[in-house]
């Protein structure tokens, strides 16, 4: 190594066009390590992928409620979210519903937020179950189903849970446990904070 160090001294000083390549060139590799170690967070998510797998940024979408209203993905970043596409044939979709409610009304001023997004199904069928099951989440109408199949759902429920950053952490087809869904709220808010 020594001897490396010398042998660059001497073509250094036979050549100073040499020494000051050497210099702009350590001092380009240092200003390009120095400027890469200084990225926001919030920059660096922008080089994850768009899409609907587990480590990917969730599509964002924009669907009308039953009641009318507008509403899109983007609107509840920042905020972690649970997405669920549903049908109102779906048995264990009306089993996991209650679960929901009491989990959206017990997180919802902490930050947390639960889409549920109907699988082409009528506003006023849509309005109907939510009323008798007692439902106050956003119910959203997928009625040409173009976001079911963006999001690849070929079964319901299908629940995705989306970070603060808008990350999809985890994707099920299946009913979720209340137990299991309150650890990953409560981990999502912790996050949050």
């Amino acid at each position: 190594m020594a001897e490396a160090i010398a042998q660059l001294k001497s073509v250094v000083r036979r050549r100073p066009a040499v020494g000051i390549i050497l210099a702009v060139l350590a001092v380009v590799v240092a200003a390009v390590a120095y400027q890469q170690s200084r990225q926001s967070p919030s920059n660096q998510l922008s080089d994850v992928p768009e899409g609907v797998l587990v480590g990917q940024r969730a599509l964002n979408f924009t669907l009308q409620t039953a009641d009318g209203r507008t509403v899109s993905l983007a609107d509840y970043r920042g905020r972690p979210v649970l997405v669920n596409f549903w049908g109102t044939w779906c048995t264990v979709c009306r089993e996991e519903f209650p679960v929901f409610e009491q989990v959206y009304r017990r997180y919802r001023d902490q930050g947390f937020e639960i889409l549920t997004v109907n699988i082409g199904e009528s506003a006023a069928a849509v309005r109907q179950y939510a009323q008798d099951m007692g439902l106050s989440m956003p119910m959203l109408l997928d009625s040409d189903r173009a976001i079911t199949q963006a999001y690849r759902v070929f079964g319901t429920p299908t629940n995705i849970i989306i970070d603060k950053n808008g990350i999809i952490t985890d994707r099920m087809t299946r009913g979720l446990e209340e137990q299991a869904l309150v650890r990953q709220v409560e981990n999502l808010l912790k996050q949050a904070s």
